[in-house]
């Protein structure tokens, strides 16, 4: 699952607010059954303190899996992970 929170510096506070419910980022962040592949444009230190949103990218931001491992098997997963790995990105395919 591709999850985008959507929120960048200039989002309303309105935005991280609704981010902040329990229900609804609970609802955002449990709906992958395999893989959850999270984009966001705010790093956790950009994010008021000690909301849903910024904890979560502080306890996703350490991995759990090798990240040092051979290439993905398959040929389109390998595709996007150089692209994104070449635009700077951080990625974990399982």
């Amino acid at each position: 699952m591709f999850l985008s929170f959507a929120v960048d510096r200039q989002a309303h506070p309105a935005s991280l607010r609704f981010l902040d419910r329990p229900d609804v980022f609970n609802v955002s962040i449990t709906r992958a059954r395999n893989l959850q592949i999270v984009f966001c444009s705010l790093q956790p230190d950009d994010l008021p303190g000690s909301s849903l949103l910024q904890r979560y990218l502080e306890a996703i931001a350490r991995p759990t899996v090798e990240t040092s491992g051979p290439s993905p098997p398959d040929a389109f997963l390998r595709e996007v992970q150089g692209t994104l790995i070449g635009r700077g990105f951080r990625t974990w395919p399982c």
